[in-house]
């Protein structure tokens, strides 16, 4: 009985998992961006993600963008290292790429990598 009960928790456990990481609807929160000078600034900003809208809160704010998700793209760097995306284009042309998982060490911590229309973003 315990061991039947260990393998369906683990079953559970292992298709959340499958589908936490193939589902684009997601929720981020924005801690740094980086400058065009490569400078780290830290930001508080949440970011919602849906198949079909994005969506920046901030400060009481909120803006969104209908959008079109594009699927996952593979970024294979040779033959041990390749990285995965969430790739999403808005009505207005505004791209948006999210790491697959957290991918940038910064103060020993692990972030997601976002690149919101050109701008390197780093959220949990």
């Amino acid at each position: 009985m315990k061991k039947s009960i260990c393998f369906l928790l683990f079953l559970y456990w292992g298709l959340l998992n499958l589908y936490s990481q193939n589902n684009p609807n997601r929720t981020y929160q924005v801690k740094y961006f980086i400058t065009n000078s490569n400078n780290i600034v830290s930001d508080n900003t949440t970011l919602i993600v849906t198949s079909n809208r994005i969506t920046i809160q901030k400060d009481g704010y909120a803006k969104y963008w209908e959008c079109e998700y594009k699927g996952v793209k593979i970024d294979k760097r040779d033959q041990n290292v390749s990285f995965k995306y969430h790739y999403y284009l808005t009505n207005d042309n505004v791209k948006l790429i999210i790491s697959d998982y957290k991918e940038v060490k910064h103060n020993g911590v692990f972030y997601y990598r976002i690149v919101f229309n050109g701008q390197t973003l780093l959220a949990l």
